[in-house]
């Protein structure tokens, strides 16, 4: 093993050397002298250490007292503060305790003025009363027992003058108004004329008194001015409604004597309303004093009798009125119903829905949510204004009426709180009506089902949690409580164990109800319930404007009216016009309508005698509602069995009672429905600008007028007019202006007014239209008019049927070069067009669609466009249709078999005729639906046979000259009418006969009843309208003889003779030539039954030739006879009656076989 040079100690041997090392030292001879040395000893460390610990004592105490000193000094500072805290507390105390003393002393100097003026308030009230006694015996001791003298300082006389809109500068008004007098050249001195305020519509003129001019002249000069003014009928503009401003003028009265007025005009219409005589009654407005019966009602001026009431300027009897018109007290008292325009209704029986219905302005707003026992409804008066917005809710119906001219609106809320919800239930009902409740104008009626009480202070109180839950949800939504007589009871159940007790109420916001009560009124209503009511203080009164359109009908004076109305030379002619056409006139048309008989009214007349409430009063108002449903269901049989026997006037009164109404009220009640009415005519009436078709309009006359220079002009004459208007109908509903046709027909009888309204009629044919105005509801919309032709005038649709047509023509004629050949000439004509439908037709695809592109490229120059989803392609073979590009869209064919329906009637390439049956029946079935009360009516058959032709016939055979004659849709139309005759006869099933016994023993009585009645069967008439069709068109000149000559069977016939080799055409094998009606025209009129056609009188006279050879025999004879009316042949020698030999003779459609 190799050694390494290099040493390592190890540990042993240093350890080894350190303990020789420490013995060594442990000598104390060598540790002396190694310390002396050194030099350091033990000592000099301690000594040192020793130093230093006392200088760091002394440093430390150092720093103690520092801190010691500086924390006495913050003690010293807390304390201060501490004191002076102190200090300003007490201050503040000290203070305060002044204050109290100070408002306990302004407390009691205000206890003891309130006593002091409560003091002078009785002094001035026993002063106030004493003043009245004196004044009442100053008017008790005058001669004449009153005074038509104001009360006021006496007042300079003046007229005021008006009708120009409220917010216009005085300067105008001023200006206008002095225009108008100096062009009137009105007798009075108008130099004083003046505007009070910075914008009004309205000036006045001061009377003054000319030197020497006596009383009665400047009276006389007042009145010429007025009548002058009135008798000019000047208008002034449009206003917010739609109507015409008409200048008004008028004699200024004091604010006194105005009240006087009024009084007597409330007392004169509250007798009115209540059924007094208007010749008894006499009235002095001067002095607010009404009499009836020679007896006083009310005045202004006399002393105040102790049985009257104070009411406006004076007072009012109202036990006199009650007196005099043989009421009891109460009904004249509670005559307030008659002043209230609004109804809030719950347990109303409905359907699920909303619903609309209007009847004698007023409108009815009813329905009810799923799962609800009854609904809601809301009443008002129209004149208030449109409803908006209304929904239905759970347990209630709500709805947003907006006056137009105020721009008010008001919310109402019909809401009924069942009896089964509970608190829960109440308060999520009440969290969902909360959601609806707008800020300000809220009328609320409920039917609670809770007992409120109202606290001393007013306020109302609940006793249920339910209750404190409403009134909770009430007091958030700041509804109040009108004054309604909350202790009376309303609800009053039918089982006079249990205790009548409060359940309805009122509530409102933003109004001011000066009374309210409860009318005893549940007897009349069929209900358990009293009616609620209220009265609104400073409500404006509804505005009962009387209608002036709908149907008129002529006075019986009018032609006296008439020969004291002749035209004027100035003036506005339309307004002369019209306001003799409603002086000839008086409204309703051709109609009537339920009234009550006179029994009837005396019964109500003395159940509103009784006192409401009892026992007597319910069993008269049953009595009353038992017998007018009892007259009105009567009356309502007699006017069917007089429609039933073609009474066109009961037939038209069935037609209004049982007419659809309310359907306006659906778009109405969209707050913006008159934005999006506007927007809708905009987009039709006003495509461009109105330059654009002024500069148009301009032209035109241009060329008139140089036209007229070498042409003379020839107006319409009188005889063309009366021969336009041989064909106007009566009955007919007038505008806004309420002329009516018959009006108009009386005029033209006129010498002098016929050639007036020739000139009228003449002049409007070079006018156009600016504006359209559409009526709705009172309101009247004005939509610009840029297109020129006239709102409701007969040119309107001809003109718009004269662009298409000439479009159509355009551009049919110039791509008729591209439709190629096919089995022989193309036809002569490939389109057609009625109003806004067009009909294109080819048997070339390319040629389809390049005639459908130039046409979209044509009709774009008039603002017209073809709809692509409005447009129906079919195609003859059931693959290979394929798709055409309409509009940059791509419109599909339908696919094969598909119906579409051109001028009512379906079209298709399979099975036209089943198609065509299914129309017919139909149209027949809704028909028949809509007059089944009639038809059905028990009245003689033989007139309601009639009835059915000219009511359903038309409606079921419609367009039917154009169909095919075949045999199986002549007898389908048959099956239909004989049907329609079994089911108004009223032939039932008889216990135990079968069905198909039934229907061969109905149809064959249906079958005599129409052979008695001599009316013909449908296939028959079908076939006579046919052959007239088919003359008419053969005569015609504008395409028809064309279209008819085209391939026609002649035609056919020639290319029969040639050979298919020489180019002769054949039919496919699809071809039907039963299809063709004008194979059965040929068998009757010959190959060149055009040529005969052209005599109209041998063409007429063939039409029973063709009926007789193609209509279907009455029966086939081939059924045998029913057993029970098989006819006895006995050994009677008795010969036959002469009909029924002629019956037996005849045979064929004539005769009567057994059998259908």
């Amino acid at each position: 093993m190799a050694t390494s040079p290099m040493q390592t100690d190890g540990p042993s041997a240093g350890q080894e050397g350190g303990r020789r090392d420490e013995a060594r030292e442990s000598s104390p001879s060598k540790k002396q002298k190694a310390e002396d040395a050194g030099g350091l000893t033990l000592e000099m460390i301690r000594e040192a250490m020793r130093a230093e610990l006392g200088r760091d004592r002394e440093e430390l105490g150092q720093t103690i007292a520092q801190v010691s000193q500086r924390v006495d000094g913050i003690e010293a500072g807390v304390t201060k503060q501490m004191e002076t805290t102190n200090k300003l507390l007490q201050i503040v105390t000290t203070n305060h305790d002044k204050q109290t003393d100070a408002v306990s002393q302004l407390k009691s100097e205000q206890e003891r003025q309130a006593m002091f003026l409560k003091e002078f308030r009785g002094g001035q009230e026993e002063l106030e009363q004493r003043l009245a006694l004196l004044e009442n015996k100053f008017k008790g001791s005058s001669l004449n027992g009153g005074s038509t003298a104001d009360t006021e300082a006496p007042k300079r006389p003046a007229l005021i003058m008006g009708g120009w809109p409220d917010d216009q500068a005085s300067s105008d008004t001023l200006q206008k108004a002095k225009d108008i007098l100096r062009q009137l050249e009105v007798p009075l001195d108008y130099s004083e004329i003046f505007v009070p305020g910075l914008k009004r519509g309205y000036a006045i003129i001061p009377i003054p008194q000319k030197w020497g001019e006596t009383e009665d002249q400047r009276r006389e000069t007042v009145q010429q001015t007025l009548q002058k003014v009135r008798h000019a009928n000047v208008m002034l503009g449009v206003n917010p409604a739609g109507g015409h401003r008409k200048l008004w003028m008028s004699l200024s009265q004091s604010p006194e004597r105005r009240r006087k007025s009024r009084l007597a005009g409330k007392v004169k219409r509250a007798m009115l309303e209540m059924g007094a005589q208007l010749a008894k009654l006499e009235v002095e407005f001067s002095t607010g004093s009404v009499w009836y019966n020679s007896e006083r009602l009310s005045s202004a001026t006399l002393e105040t009798p102790q049985q009257a009431e104070r009411a406006g300027a004076g007072w009012v009897r109202l036990d006199m009125m009650a007196k005099t018109l043989g009421k009891p007290l109460g009904e004249v008292q509670d005559s307030v119903l008659s002043r209230i325009h609004i109804f809030l209704f719950q347990e109303v029986i409905t359907d699920v829905g909303l619903f609309f219905d209007s009847r004698y302005k007023w409108t009815l707003i009813y329905g009810k949510r799923e799962g609800a026992w009854r609904g809601e409804g809301i009443l008002y008066h129209s004149s208030l204004g449109l409803h908006h917005n209304s929904k239905t809710h759970t347990h209630a119906v709500s709805t947003t009426i907006r006056n137009h001219r105020s721009q008010t609106r008001m919310k109402l809320i019909a809401a009924h709180l069942p009896h089964h919800a509970t608190t829960e239930q109440t308060a999520a009902l009440a969290a969902e009506w909360g959601e609806h409740m707008p800020r300000n104008k809220v009328w609320m009626g409920i039917d609670a089902n809770e007992t409120f009480t109202t606290t001393p202070g007013g306020a109302p109180q609940a006793h249920s949690s339910r209750g404190e839950e409403l009134l909770h949800a009430l007091s958030t939504w700041k509804l109040g409580m009108p004054p309604q007589s909350i202790a009376t009871p309303t609800f009053h159940p039918y089982n006079t164990a249990m205790q009548s007790r409060r359940l309805d109420y009122l509530w409102q916001k933003g109004y001011r109800a000066e009374e309210g009560g409860v009318h005893v009124c549940r007897h009349q209503a069929s209900s358990d319930h009293d009616a609620v009511w209220a009265i609104v203080a400073f409500a404006p009164e509804p505005q009962h404007q009387r209608t002036q359109w709908g149907p008129r009908r002529l006075a019986g004076d009018f032609q006296s009216t008439l020969d004291r109305n002749p035209p004027t030379t100035c003036g506005d002619p339309l307004h002369d016009l019209r306001l003799l056409a409603q002086a000839l006139t008086v409204p309703g048309g051709g109609a009537d309508r339920f009234h009550e008989s006179p029994q009837l009214r005396a019964q109500r007349r003395a159940a509103h005698k009784l006192p409401q409430g009892g026992a007597a009063a319910r069993a008269a108002w049953k009595s009353i509602s038992r017998a007018r449903k009892q007259e009105q269901r009567a009356w309502q049989s007699s006017t069917i069995h007089k429609a039933s026997q073609m009474d066109w006037r009961a037939k038209r009164s069935l037609d209004q009672l049982g007419g659809r109404s309310g359907w306006e009220h659906h778009l109405l009640d969209d707050i913006h429905w008159q934005h999006k009415l506007i927007t809708h005519f905009r987009s039709i009436f006003h495509k461009v600008p109105q330059h654009t078709t002024a500069h148009h309009l301009a032209a035109i006359r241009t060329a008139l007028t140089i036209a007229c220079k070498h042409h003379t002009w020839r107006p319409f004459g009188e005889e063309e007019l009366l021969e336009a208007t041989a064909t106007w109908h009566r009955g007919k509903s007038t505008g806004p202006d309420g002329i009516s046709l018959e009006a108009l027909k009386v005029l033209l009888q006129d010498p002098e007014w016929s050639t007036r309204l020739t000139y009228l009629f003449n002049d409007f044919l070079y006018r156009g239209a600016r504006e359209l105005r559409v009526a709705i509801n009172d309101i009247l919309t004005t939509i610009p008019q840029s297109n020129g032709v006239r709102q409701g005038s007969p040119d309107s649709p001809v003109l718009f049927a004269a662009i298409i047509a000439t479009a159509l023509d355009d551009v049919l004629g110039r791509t008729s070069s591209h439709l190629p050949p096919k089995g022989g000439p193309n036809p002569p004509q490939a389109g057609g067009a009625f109003m806004d439908d067009t009909y294109l037709w080819s048997h070339d695809r390319d040629h389809l669609q390049r005639t459908l592109a130039e046409l979209e490229v044509r009709l774009a120059k008039d603002g017209l466009a073809i709809h692509p989803g409005k447009t129906a392609i079919i195609y003859s073979e059931p693959e290979g249709a394929g798709d055409f590009q309409i509009g940059g869209e791509r419109v599909d064919c339908l696919p094969f078999g598909t119906e579409i329906t051109a001028l009512g009637s379906p079209l298709t390439f399979l099975e036209p005729v089943a198609a065509i049956t299914t129309a017919m029946n139909h149209r027949a079935r809704k028909a028949f639906g809509k007059h089944s009360k009639l038809l059905c009516a028990r009245t003689p058959i033989k007139a309601r046979i009639k009835m059915h032709t000219t009511l359903v016939r038309n409606a079921a055979l419609w367009a039917s000259q154009s169909w095919p004659i075949v045999e199986t849709l002549h007898k389908a139309v048959n099956s239909t009418q004989l049907r329609h005759i079994r089911t108004m006869m009223g032939d039932h099933r008889q216990p135990g006969e079968t069905w198909v016994e039934w229907n061969t023993r109905s149809l064959r009585r249906a079958r005599v009843q129409l052979h008695q009645s001599g009316e013909p069967r449908w296939s028959t008439f079908l076939l006579a309208q046919t052959w007239g069709l088919y003359g008419h068109m053969a005569r015609s000149t504008q395409g028809g003889a064309e279209m008819l000559q085209w391939k026609n069977l002649k035609w056919w016939r020639q290319q029969q003779h040639i050979p298919p080799s020489w180019g002769g055409i054949r039919h496919g094998h699809r071809f039907n030539s039963d299809a063709d009606p004008e194979r059965q025209i040929v068998a009757i009129g010959g190959l060149d039954w055009m040529q005969v056609a052209q005599n109209r009188q041998a063409w007429q006279d063939l039409t029973q030739t063709f009926v007789e050879r193609f209509d279907v025999p009455w029966a086939t004879g081939k059924q045998g006879s029913i057993g029970n009316i098989a006819p006895i042949r006995g050994r009677s020698t008795r010969p036959a009656p002469p009909v029924k030999r002629k019956l037996r003779a005849g045979g064929g459609s004539t005769a009567l076989p057994a059998a259908p």
